[in-house]
């Protein structure tokens, strides 16, 4: 008898067959590791798969061009703009998904990726914009290898409005317009050009995140 008058039973069994599982293989780690040079990975080739997943932001779809407008009706200004965008995304959105989420699905569901829909929305407002992928600070300093690409993986949009340049960080909802995670400044991030001027983006490649709106 156990305890509160229940029953324990114990079963042994011996010289029975059993199934058990197959040896697991060895750690991820160790297999990715060892064929990565062959993979003939390139930053340029993990900038232009970023490039055609964000495609889709780049297109004037009506109902994405009406929301932006009403967004921005009663906006001054781009930098003004931009900050009615920002608000929107950020209070709007929950943040999860991949940078090839189409923004009109995103809108819809109101959930995805922010980075995308900001840049689809400041695009439909007549706000040029550029996605630039970081490497966070907790990752390593400067431009990673080119087997260590996927490091370049925190989502900014950056704005060149008249008054000044402006970088994007969509990944706190509470955040005030214009801050910059604490990982992500100062560190080297990857241009993401638009696939229609790809080959007249150069030598910008990289470039250095700064604080753009304080």
């Amino acid at each position: 008898p156990g305890p509160a008058g229940t029953v324990v039973t114990t079963f042994a069994t011996r010289g029975r067959a059993q199934l058990v599982g197959e040896p697991s293989g060895p750690p991820i780690e160790e297999t990715v590791a060892s064929v990565m040079p062959y993979a003939h990975r390139s930053l340029a080739g993990w900038r232009a798969v970023h490039s055609v997943w964000t495609v889709f932001a780049r297109l004037a779809e009506p109902v994405l061009a009406a929301t932006a407008q009403r967004i921005v009706a009663s906006a001054k200004g781009p930098r003004e703009k931009a900050r009615a965008l920002y608000r929107f995304v950020v209070e709007q959105i929950d943040d999860e998904g991949a940078l090839a989420d189409d923004p009109g699905l995103v809108l819809a569901r109101r959930r995805g990726s922010r980075a995308v829909l900001f840049l689809a929305l400041s695009e439909a407002a007549g706000l040029p914009a550029e996605l630039w992928m970081a490497r966070p600070r907790t990752r390593g300093e400067g431009p990673p290898a080119p087997s260590a690409a996927e490091q370049l993986s925190y989502p900014l949009v950056h704005l060149d409005l008249p008054d000044g340049a402006l970088t994007i960080d969509l990944g706190s909802r509470h955040a005030p317009f214009g801050h910059l995670a604490p990982e992500v400044r100062g560190v080297v991030a990857m241009v993401v050009p638009d696939p229609a001027r790809q080959a007249a983006v150069g030598a910008t490649e990289f470039v250095i995140v700064h604080r753009g709106a304080f």
